[in-house]
């Protein structure tokens, strides 16, 4: 076996959880379009972004068992490359949108005197659609070079299929591009991006306390939770961007594959999670789901317990 049964429960536990946040996030989305029959720019994106996410994890899962029972090195070529350029692309998609969402809190929430970035905020509406659309064709061209790249790619790994072990200088190249435009550029705009939003907080935090009235202290509660928030995004962001690095770079070494897995499927799990915490319209839905199924329960509750009387 690929994966130890162990690992394998813990992973595909990490991506049940997933599949129900993601799930949650697109629904909790597309009933807050069908009463105001209207999007924001930042929901559009995070229903596309957990929308694809859902799919994703559920190649991951595919993925696990495939590799767990041994389908997946056994299967056919064609089969196979198939799958994982739609595992790739998926994957490649669902980081472009993160890195725009990343951009667009920037942009929406800083205060700009430049005129760039103040026509900027007026064509985001307009132009967020189209992002989305080129997102597409940035995640499909890539992960296309790199599954039909060559038969050494990643895609192929086979028990009876003649291939040589060495990577080519060719493949080493596709792997480059593929890599650099489906992980390393979103991530990096994601850094900067979140980088100067974490800037600017500071300088705003700084100039308030400064500002203010020496009878009252400023509440920076708020501020301090989204800087916290933008951190811990950041962080795993970064340690997603590792885990690819790892499957990618040391897919024939039995640790380093473990972690990149580990990494990588864990990721749209916890990324999700934490945009539930930092956005107030999903957390009242989870207030409100919760506090529906405990009055759901004592319902019930009460009801069996007249039965018995």
């Amino acid at each position: 076996m690929l994966f130890p049964i162990y690992f394998a429960v813990f992973i595909i536990m990490i991506l049940i959880v997933g599949l129900a946040v993601n799930a949650f996030i697109t629904i909790c989305n597309m009933k807050s379009w069908s009463r105001e029959r209207k999007f924001k720019p930042s929901d559009k994106i995070l229903t596309a972004l957990c929308f694809i996410r859902f799919f994703l994890q559920c190649d991951f899962m595919m993925e696990i068992f495939g590799m767990w029972l041994e389908f997946i090195p056994l299967s056919e070529y064609k089969p196979r490359c198939i799958f994982y350029f739609i595992q790739v692309f998926m994957d490649f998609f669902s980081r472009w949108l993160g890195a725009w969402l990343s951009m667009l809190y920037y942009v929406k929430i800083t205060i700009f005197k430049n005129a760039f970035f103040l026509q900027l905020q007026t064509l985001i509406p307009r132009i967020t659609g189209y992002v989305i659309f080129i997102s597409v064709f940035i995640s499909f061209a890539p992960g296309l070079i790199y599954a039909l790249s060559a038969k050494q790619g990643f895609c192929i790994n086979a028990k009876g299929v003649n291939v040589t072990t060495n990577i080519t200088s060719d493949l080493l190249t596709f792997r480059v591009i593929s890599f650099f435009f489906g992980h390393s550029l979103p991530f990096m705009l994601e850094m900067l991006s979140s980088i100067y939003l974490l800037c600017t907080l500071l300088v705003h935090i700084r100039h308030t306390k400064s500002y203010v009235s020496n009878f009252t202290e400023p509440n920076m509660d708020a501020h301090w939770a989204v800087f916290r928030y933008i951190l811990l995004l950041n962080l795993m962001s970064m340690c997603n961007f590792f885990g690819n690095f790892f499957l990618w770079s040391f897919i024939s070494d039995y640790i380093g594959r473990g972690i990149g897995y580990f990494l990588a499927f864990s990721y749209p799990t916890s990324h999700s999670i934490v945009l539930i915490l930092s956005n107030p319209k999903l957390r009242r839905e989870i207030v409100n789901m919760f506090h529906c199924a405990t009055n759901l329960w004592r319902f019930s509750k009460q009801d069996s317990e007249t039965v018995t009387q």
